[in-house]
C-alpha cells in the first residue's frame, strides 16, 4: 500500500496545471519521506524538472542525490544519480565534465545488466564527443549504441543511433557511410511515425547527394524535407533548407534565385536568434557577392558568418569561413592574405577530420599558389586535393582539381598530360549539369513554388484551427480532475463484474481444454496413419528414383560412344546421329545431376572459366538446333569476364537456357545473349523474341516437372527438369537467376555470377599446410564433437550450412584455431581432400 501510495502522489502534480506546483509537490514529499530510496529518486525529480535558469538548485539536488545514493550503497541508484549529475552538465554545455560521471554510471548499469540504460548512455556520450569534435571517439561510441539497442530490437532509438551516424561520417566527408545509415534511419522513423526525424535525415540525405554533385536527387530530399519543415512550422530547418535549396540554384547558375532564398534563411534565422542558420546565411550569401565580383560585401559576409561560428564553436563552419574569406582576398589579389586563410582552413579542417572541407580548402590552397606563380607547390597540394576528392567521390572538388591540373601541365610544357587532365574535367562538368537537368530544374522549381503557397495558406488556416482547439482545451481542463475520479469508480465497479465473468468463462474453458485434449488424442491417431501412409510412399518413390538413375546411368556409355563414332559427320545420317546424341546426353546429365540435387550429393570443383568461351560451347553444342527451328543466335560480350565455376556444369547451364529458349521461339525468332558488369559481378542475359510465359507460371517455372502450357506453337515436349537443375546448379556456383517474361513478347533469364579478382591457392598448396604433427587432445575433441558428427554428414557444396556450424566454435586454443583456419580454406577453395583429412583429424 504504501509503494501505491507512493506512485499515485509523484502522479497527481501531472493533474495540475503550474510547473510551480508540481515543483512544490515534490519538494513537500521529499520533505515527509524518510525512506533514502524514494527520496534518491524525488531528489533527481526536483533536479531534473527544476527550470535551467535555477543552475544552482539544480547542482545541489543532484549532489545531494549522488551522496545519498553512495550512502545507501545500492549500485542502481548509484547509476542513477550519476547520469543524472552528467546531464546536468551536459545540459549546461560542460561536456568534458560530464563524461567521466557518464562513464562511471555506464559501469554500473552494466553491473546490473540494464542494457537499455547503458545503450542510452553510449549514444549520450557519442553526442558529447561531436561536440567536442572528437568526431570517431563519437563514432565509437554510437555504434556501441547501436549494436545493443539492435540486439533490443528498439527500432525508435536504433533510428537514433543510426542517424546520429550518419551525421558522424558526413562530419567526416564520408558520405558514403553517411547515407547507408540515413537511408536505414528513414523506414525506422517511419514505423515509429517521427516526424521531426524524417524531416532530419530528408536534409541530410539532400546535402549528401549535393556533395556527391547528384542536385536532382538532392533537390527532391530537400522539397520533401520543407514541405514537413512548413506543415510542422519547424523555422529552424526551415531556414536551413531555404538555404540548401539555393546551394543548388547556385550549382546550376540561378544566383538570383539562390540569393532570394539565402535571404529569405538569414532573415528567418535572426528573427529566432538561430546563430548556425544566421552564420550559414552569411556564408551563401557572400558566396553569391564572390560570383558578382564584388568582394568587399562578399568579405563582410564571411566575417559575419566566422563570428557566429566562432559563438558556438563550430570548427566545421569556421573552416568553411576562413576558405570563403582566403577566395575574397584571392579575389582583390591579394595573394598573401588569401594563402594565410587557406592555409587556417587546412588546419582546421584537419583537426575535426573532415575529408570534405580539407579538400575545399586544399584545392584554394593550390590555386592561390597558381595564382601566385607558385607552379611547383600548387601541383603538391592540388594532387592531394585530388586524392582526397576521387576517395570520397567529391565530383565538383575532383574537377575543379582536373582543370587546374591541366594548367600547370600547359605551363610545364607537358601537352598530352594538360590533354589528359582538361578532358577528365570536362567528363566530370558534363556529368554534373546537362540540358536534362536544366529542364528538370525548370519543372521542380515551378513545383516548389505552388506547393510552398499551398503549405503556407493550409499553415495559417491549421494555425486558427488550433486556436479554437486551445480554447475549448482550457474550458474542458477544469473538469479534468473529475473525470478522472469518476472515470477510476466506473472502473472499480467493472473490475468487480468482470470477475464474476471470469469464474464464468475459466469453467467453460476447462470444459473446452477437456475436449480439446480427446480431439488431441485423435488427431495424434490420424497423424501416426499419415506418418506410415508417407513412409511407404517415400520407399516407393525411392525405389523409382533409383531404378530412374540405373537406367539413365546405362545410356550415358552408349550414348557417349555414338557420340564418339559419328563425330566425324562424315555422311548426313552420321551428323543427325551425332546432333540426336548430344541432346539425348543433355538430358540424360540432366536428369542425373536432378537425382543428386534432390539427395544433396551434387559435387561442385570450381576452377577460373572464361566467360565467352563457355558461352560459345554451349552455342556450338545447340547449333543445330538453332539451325533446324531457323532461329537466329547473337552475343553481345563487350568485354570478356572470368568467373568461378565449374566447366561442365555452367555449360550444360547455357546448353539448357539455350534448349529451352529455343524450343518456345517461333522460326524467324531471335535469342541473345548480353554480359555486362555490375561492381564485383558478372551478369548474363539471355534473351529470346519467343511466346513468353503467363505471368502466373513465373512464380513455377523452376519448381521440378512444371512447364507453361503452350497452345501458340503447338504442343512442346520437354522433361520439366531443365530449369529445375538451371536454378540449382546456380545456386550450387553461388550465383543467382531470375527469370523477366511477357506473354507473346519474349523471355529473359539473367545470371549473376562473381567475377574472380585473383587467383586462389591451389589445393596442392592448401593440403601441404596440414602439419603432420597437428593433432587434437581429447578436450579438444570433446569440444567439437557434435559440430563435426554434423559436418560429417553435410557436402562440401552446402557452404553456407557448414560456415554456421563452424561459426559455433570457440577456438580457444592454438589448435583448435589452426584447424578451424584450415577448415575455413577448405570450404572457400572446394578442396574435398583437406576437408575429408581435417574432419579425421577431429
Amino acid at each position: 500500500m504504501k509503494k501505491i501510495f507512493l506512485h499515485i502522489l509523484l502522479l497527481f502534480p501531472f493533474l495540475v496545471n503550474s510547473q510551480n506546483d508540481q515543483i512544490d509537490s515534490l519538494t513537500k514529499l521529499l520533505n515527509t519521506t524518510e525512506t533514502d530510496s524514494v527520496r534518491i529518486e524525488l531528489l533527481i525529480k526536483l533536479s531534473y524538472n527544476l527550470p535551467k535558469k535555477d543552475s544552482v538548485l539544480k547542482y545541489s539536488y543532484a549532489n545531494k542525490a549522488l551522496h545519498l545514493s553512495k550512502k545507501e550503497d545500492v549500485s542502481k541508484y548509484q547509476a542513477i544519480a550519476k547520469k543524472n549529475m552528467a546531464a546536468i552538465l551536459q545540459a549546461y554545455n560542460k561536456n568534458a565534465e560530464a563524461v567521466p560521471y557518464y562513464e562511471s554510471a555506464i559501469l554500473l548499469f552494466q553491473k546490473n545488466r540494464n542494457k537499455v540504460e547503458e545503450a542510452n548512455i553510449n549514444y549520450e556520450l557519442g553526442r558529447i564527443f561531436y561536440r567536442l569534435d572528437s568526431f570517431q571517439e563519437s563514432i565509437n561510441f554510437h555504434q556501441k549504441s547501436l549494436s545493443i539497442r539492435k540486439r533490443l530490437n528498439d527500432t525508435k532509438r536504433m533510428m537514433e543511433s543510426e542517424q546520429a551516424l550518419g551525421i558522424m561520417f558526413w562530419r567526416l566527408g564520408n558520405l558514403e557511410n553517411a547515407e547507408k545509415h540515413f537511408l536505414i534511419a528513414i523506414p525506422l522513423a517511419e514505423k515509429n511515425n517521427d516526424t521531426q526525424s524524417i524531416l532530419s535525415i530528408l536534409n541530410n540525405l539532400g546535402a549528401i547527394h549535393w556533395g556527391f554533385s547528384n542536385y536532382n536527387l538532392a533537390l527532391e530530399y530537400y522539397e520533401k524535407a520543407l514541405k514537413i519543415a512548413i506543415e510542422t512550422d519547424n523555422k529552424r530547418k526551415y531556414a536551413l533548407i531555404i538555404n540548401n535549396i539555393g546551394l543548388i540554384y547556385r550549382e546550376w547558375g540561378k544566383n538570383d534565385k539562390a540569393l532570394e532564398n539565402y535571404l529569405e534563411g538569414l532573415k528567418v534565422s535572426k528573427k529566432d536568434n538561430y546563430l548556425y542558420g544566421t552564420a550559414y546565411s552569411h556564408s551563401n550569401i557572400g558566396k553569391i557577392y564572390l560570383l558578382k565580383n564584388e568582394y568587399k560585401k562578399a568579405l563582410l559576409n564571411f566575417d559575419s558568418a566566422l563570428i557566429n561560428y566562432n559563438k558556438i564553436s563550430k570548427k566545421i563552419g569556421i573552416a568553411f569561413s576562413y576558405c570563403n574569406i582566403g577566395d575574397s582576398y584571392l579575389g582583390m589579389k591579394d595573394f598573401g592574405k588569401a594563402i594565410y586563410h587557406y592555409k587556417l582552413s587546412v588546419k582546421t579542417a584537419r583537426e575535426v577530420n573532415s575529408q570534405h572541407h580539407l579538400a575545399l580548402g586544399l584545392y584554394a590552397l593550390a590555386n592561390a599558389n597558381f595564382e601566385g606563380k607558385s607552379y611547383n607547390l600548387a601541383e603538391i597540394i592540388a594532387n592531394e586535393s585530388l586524392q582526397i576528392s576521387i576517395n570520397q567521390k567529391y565530383q565538383k572538388i575532383s574537377k575543379d582539381n582536373y582543370f587546374l591540373l591541366s594548367k600547370l601541365a600547359e605551363i610545364s610544357g607537358s601537352a598530352n598530360e594538360s590533354l589528359k587532365y582538361f578532358k577528365k574535367a570536362s567528363v566530370l562538368k558534363d556529368s554534373i549539369f546537362n540540358e536534362k537537368s536544366s529542364k528538370q530544374f525548370a519543372e521542380m522549381q515551378t513545383k516548389y513554388e505552388t506547393e510552398k503557397k499551398e503549405l503556407l495558406l493550409s499553415k495559417q488556416q491549421e494555425l486558427i484551427n488550433k486556436n479554437d482547439v486551445i480554447i475549448k482545451q482550457n474550458k474542458m481542463q477544469k473538469y479534468g480532475l473529475s473525470t478522472i475520479l469518476l472515470f477510476m469508480l466506473v472502473f472499480i465497479v467493472y473490475v468487480l463484474k468482470t470477475r464474476k465473468k471470469l469464474k464464468q468463462k475459466n469453467i467453460a474453458l476447462k470444459e473446452k481444454y477437456e475436449e480439446i485434449e480427446f480431439q488431441n488424442n485423435t488427431l495424434e491417431q490420424q497423424k501416426k496413419k499419415i506418418e506410415k501412409i508417407n513412409k511407404e510412399l517415400l520407399d516407393l518413390t525411392k525405389l523409382k528414383e533409383i531404378n530412374t538413375q540405373m537406367i539413365v546411368h546405362d545410356l550415358k556409355n552408349p550414348l557417349n560412344r555414338i557420340i564418339s563414332t559419328s563425330k566425324s559427320k562424315k555422311t548426313e545420317a552420321d551428323r543427325k546421329l551425332y546432333e540426336s546424341s548430344q541432346y539425348m546426353l543433355n538430358l540424360v546429365e540432366n536428369i542425373l545431376s536432378v537425382a543428386k540435387i534432390k539427395q544433396k550429393r551434387l559435387t561442385i570443383n570450381k576452377t577460373a572459366i572464361n566467360l565467352e568461351e563457355i558461352i560459345l560451347d554451349a552455342f556450338e553444342s545447340t547449333e543445330f538446333l538453332f539451325k533446324n527451328k531457323g532461329v537466329l543466335f547473337e552475343k553481345h560480350i563487350p568485354i570478356n569476364y572470368k568467373v568461378l565455376a565449374e566447366n561442365d556444369i555452367l555449360k550444360r547451364i547455357f546448353i539448357n537456357l539455350f534448349t529451352n529458349a529455343i524450343k518456345y521461339t517461333p522460326s524467324g525468332g531471335k535469342i541473345t545473349v548480353l554480359v555486362k558488369r555490375n561492381n564485383d559481378f558478372a551478369v548474363i542475359e539471355v534473351k529470346d523474341t519467343g511466346i513468353g510465359i503467363k505471368k502466373e507460371k513465373l512464380t513455377k517455372i523452376f519448381e521440378i516437372y512444371e512447364q507453361d502450357n503452350i497452345s501458340d506453337l503447338g504442343k512442346v515436349s520437354s522433361t520439366g527438369i531443365g530449369l529445375f537443375f538451371v536454378k540449382n546448379a546456380i545456386k550450387a556456383l553461388d550465383g543467382k537467376i531470375l527469370v523477366k517474361s511477357e506473354h507473346k513478347i519474349g523471355t529473359s533469364f539473367i545470371i549473376t555470377l562473381k567475377i574472380i579478382k585473383h587467383i586462389k591457392k591451389t589445393k596442392t598448396e592448401l593440403n601441404s599446410k596440414i602439419n603432420e604433427n597437428l593433432q587434437l587432445d581429447a578436450n579438444e575433441k570433446e569440444h567439437i564433437k557434435y559440430i563435426v558428427k554434423e559436418l560429417k554428414n553435410t557436402d562440401l557444396y552446402e557452404v553456407t550450412k557448414i560456415k554456421e556450424l563452424l561459426s559455433q566454435i570457440n577456438s580457444d586454443t592454438d589448435n583448435l584455431k589452426s584447424w578451424l583456419k584450415l577448415m575455413n580454406e577448405s570450404v572457400a577453395n572446394y578442396n574435398t581432400n583437406l576437408f575429408q583429412k581435417l574432419i579425421i583429424i577431429a
